[in-house]
């Protein structure tokens, strides 16, 4: 996390831009890399970072609303992923600007499509 004041990386919000991207594409062998090497756990802890500015915390949520979005494996991944589904129940109830809160929402509605697992998962 950042310290109150302390200033962000100019490269935090482009960074986070070619993740989701590269998380949406549609060679399903690059989202299993990226979440192979840990990146469900880094982007929650975006999300939860409340120093981060709004906008990467955004890109965070909406890089994980593309794993939500993806192949039955990677919303698996998505669901066992500790505190993934709570951070985005979690922005969901809070006072944040509207953009964020509705990157989560969607990342949430990919979830429970996926089906009853889901469902009861994000219904906490």
């Amino acid at each position: 996390g950042c310290v109150a004041g302390e200033k962000t990386n100019p490269l935090a919000v482009p960074a986070l831009r070619l993740i989701g991207t590269l998380l949406s594409a549609p060679a399903d062998a690059i989202s299993d890399m990226l979440i192979a090497a840990g990146a469900l756990k880094v982007l929650t802890d975006v999300v939860l970072d409340k120093f981060a500015p709004a906008q990467v915390r955004l890109e965070a949520a909406w890089a994980l609303s593309n794993v939500a979005a993806g192949t039955p494996s990677q919303v698996q991944h998505l669901l066992d992923s500790p505190g993934s589904v709570a951070a985005l129940c979690d922005v969901l109830e809070s006072d944040v600007p509207q953009g964020l809160r509705s990157e989560s929402a969607w990342a949430l509605a990919n979830l429970v499509r996926s089906g009853p697992e889901a469902v009861q998962r994000v219904d906490r």
